[in-house]
């Protein structure tokens, strides 16, 4: 038998889409182009609403608005649920985001993330775009199903990351072996047990805070500066890369919440 995850109250939250929150879409509004060479293009006269400057501004705000409301949860090793709240994440993100700038990462040297969802990928994924460092989710196929590890090790060679992070990392041994010839970055783990020499357990990433190193690297992240590269499933060939800005990432949140406005009600628990 299991118990729920907390459930967040509704209280707080914005309203800036006023339609039924019952109603999964929007009412369509479409309009019909028929082009010479035969094409018909169908869009939507309604403009895009502002976005945010970046996603951290999201954080931001809920950590202020509503500093206990529950964020992030995931089972624990008991069943139970370890649960974060938006005021405890945006101080771990910040503690994370002085690990990240402190280590030397940036534009030329992201984060790379190895493991599957989970509080810490998420609060790391986070932190990374907080201050300013692109981040990339690395398929855990890519280290755990592979036989030569051939993707994962383009994948890094083409990062060149600053850092690495695995949930633990005894199941990712061999793959943390095999592509350790090819980067220079520190290695993360929620659970170092098991792993190669020298990697830093999760508590360590996030024991300081330097508030005006993250403030000056949060102030300095806009529209344009790189949040993720994604890397698709490379079925016919070496993944590659998909830069998606801070833009891309907001602005496909304010589109949603135009189609699907009942996403605006609902505190969005993870």
């Amino acid at each position: 038998m299991t118990t729920d995850p907390p459930v967040a109250d509704d209280r707080d939250v914005p309203h800036a889409v006023e339609r039924d929150p019952e109603v999964l879409f929007a009412p369509p509004r479409v309009e019909r182009f028929a082009r010479a060479d035969g094409c018909v293009l169908l869009r939507s006269p309604d403009p895009l609403g502002a976005s945010t400057r970046c996603v951290g501004e999201w954080l931001e705000g809920w950590a202020v608005r509503a500093p206990e409301r529950a964020f992030l949860a995931e089972r624990d090793p008991a069943g139970g649920w370890r649960t974060v709240t938006y005021a405890d994440a945006l101080a771990r993100v910040r503690a994370l985001g002085t690990w990240l700038l402190e280590r030397g990462l940036g534009p030329e040297r992201p984060l790379a993330i190895l493991s599957d969802n989970g509080v810490d990928h998420a609060l790391l994924s986070l932190a990374a775009m907080h201050v300013g460092v692109p981040v990339a989710s690395v398929s855990v196929a890519y280290s755990l199903m592979s036989a030569d590890h051939a993707k994962l090790r383009a994948i890094v060679s083409a990062l060149t990351p600053g850092a690495l992070f695995v949930s633990a990392a005894a199941p990712f041994t061999a793959a943390l072996r095999a592509i350790a010839p090819l980067h220079d970055a520190t290695v993360g783990a929620g659970d170092p047990a098991g792993g190669p020499e020298g990697v830093v357990p999760r508590a360590r990433l996030q024991e300081r805070t330097d508030e005006a190193v993250v403030a000056r690297a949060f102030a300095a992240v806009g529209p344009d500066t790189v949040a993720k590269v994604l890397f698709p499933s490379g079925s016919t060939g070496t993944p590659k890369g998909v830069v998606n800005t801070q833009r891309l990432l907001c602005s496909n949140q304010q589109a949603q919440a135009q189609v699907w406005p009942f996403l605006e009600r609902p505190p969005p628990l993870i």
